[in-house]
């Protein structure tokens, strides 16, 4: 492979004069055709850097400073030039590309745990919440006031029964707790989303459409009103379309 050499170095730090291929995944591991310590540079000044914070400048700065070396400071911040050298390794040995592979990687990873934890504790508050109707149904059907119920013994004699209304609550507790219950059921069923409410309208056969006069969901539409009307009457499946279409030649005669 041609490779450019470093001046003054040793030749094992001879850097490829071509973009490399990748032959070794991940891509953020060392390629067979990397140079150790222009994989060591990338992978612990580089790869370690945040998108929207990583920069070539940053790394090679990082490491000079981890090794010692002097930046001169100016009066914004400390600055160095990069060198020739570490520009030709980072595009050769495609650092850019590995990198936001690495970061992507990194990000699944944390979705895939936050859809994990969300996922229990949805299935947590589904078992309190069927627990707490429970409740509610109780209270609502305990009685409001005292109440005599009349019985039978064991022996045949007529029985008086009285059942004292709870004083620890009331039915506008249970009714508190029924609206409460049933805005977390929304939020953890996902009902309460925007994305839902779309979807019952469109299931209905409706058009819905956004500022830009785009119908949500389907592709971009001319900006006349014919092209408009077009659409939203195509796309509407029953009769009643809640944004009005064109007006038809007769209506306009009628006025």
């Amino acid at each position: 492979m041609p490779i450019v050499k470093e001046t003054g170095k040793r030749p094992k730090n001879l850097i490829p004069k071509e973009p490399i291929e990748f032959v070794t995944f991940p891509v953020w591991e060392k390629q067979p055709y990397e140079m150790p310590e222009w994989y060591e540079r990338f992978s612990l000044w580089y790869l370690s850097l945040p998108s929207g914070y990583r920069t070539l400048n940053r790394a090679y700065q990082n490491c000079s400073i981890a090794a010692g070396q002097e930046i001169p400071k100016t009066q914004i911040k400390r600055n160095i030039d990069t060198p020739d050298n570490w520009e030709i390794a980072c595009k050769n040995y495609r650092w850019e590309e590995r990198a936001r592979a690495y970061w992507l990687k990194k990000v699944q990873e944390q979705e895939g745990h936050i859809d994990h934890v969300l996922t229990e504790i949805r299935e947590r508050t589904l078992k309190i919440a069927i627990k707490s109707l429970d409740k509610i149904e109780a209270m609502t059907n305990y009685p409001i006031s005292r109440k005599q119920i009349t019985s039978i013994n064991e022996d045949g004699t007529p029985l008086q029964v009285t059942i004292e209304p709870n004083g620890n609550w009331s039915h506008r507790d249970a009714l508190t707790m029924s609206k409460a219950l049933t805005d977390v059921l929304e939020k953890v069923m996902g009902l309460d989303t925007l994305e839902y409410a779309l979807n019952i309208v469109q299931k209905h056969g409706l058009a819905v459409i956004d500022p830009d006069g785009k119908i949500i969901g389907q592709g971009a539409i001319g900006s006349g009103a014919d092209d408009l009307a077009v659409i939203i009457r195509d796309s509407a499946e029953i009769d009643d379309v809640l944004i009005p279409t064109k007006m038809m030649k007769h209506d306009e005669d009628e006025e």
